[in-house]
């Protein structure tokens, strides 16, 4: 039973509705993070990954332009990049 265009859809509007961490449960979490989203993301808007950014003590944003949601989509170079700048900023990079 695979899942169709149509119920991945479904699937997405539930998502948004109902999304599965609520804005309290990252009010705990004090290691850094990165976190992104791309701009024709479906399944996750970039206000909803913004809230989360805001609620978070230790966080960075990176919106990546001309991005949808599976990871197959992402310009995996500009990724990378951003994700070792991160890493570097923690001194984590040598």
């Amino acid at each position: 039973m695979g899942n169709s265009v149509g119920e991945n859809s479904t699937n997405n509007i539930k998502f948004r509705k109902n999304p599965t961490l609520k804005p309290s449960d990252f009010e705990d979490i004090t290691i850094p993070v990165l976190l992104s989203v791309g701009d024709k993301d479906v399944m996750v808007t970039i206000e909803q990954t913004t809230n989360a950014f805001r609620k978070l003590t230790n966080a960075q944003l990176y919106i990546m332009s001309n991005t949808m949601h599976p990871i197959e989509k992402v310009n995996v170079s500009a990724l990378a990049y951003k994700i070792k700048l991160f890493f570097l900023i923690l001194n984590l990079v040598y």
